[in-house]
């Protein structure tokens, strides 16, 4: 499970993407395409992923 707070404008498209780091720093980036969003106009944006 992640978790992030971040503040971000109201009605504001956003894209994001997850990502794994190992302990020796490798980073593998999951599949496919940045997911994409809109922060609603007010209150809290939660996102419910499952990695790809």
């Amino acid at each position: 499970m992640w978790s992030a707070g971040l503040q971000l404008p109201p009605n504001t498209p956003i894209a994001y993407e997850y990502l794994l780091k190992d302990p020796d720093g490798t980073v593998v980036w999951e599949s496919g395409d940045n997911r994409t969003a809109t922060t609603p106009p007010t209150g809290t944006f939660t996102a419910d992923d499952t990695w790809r």
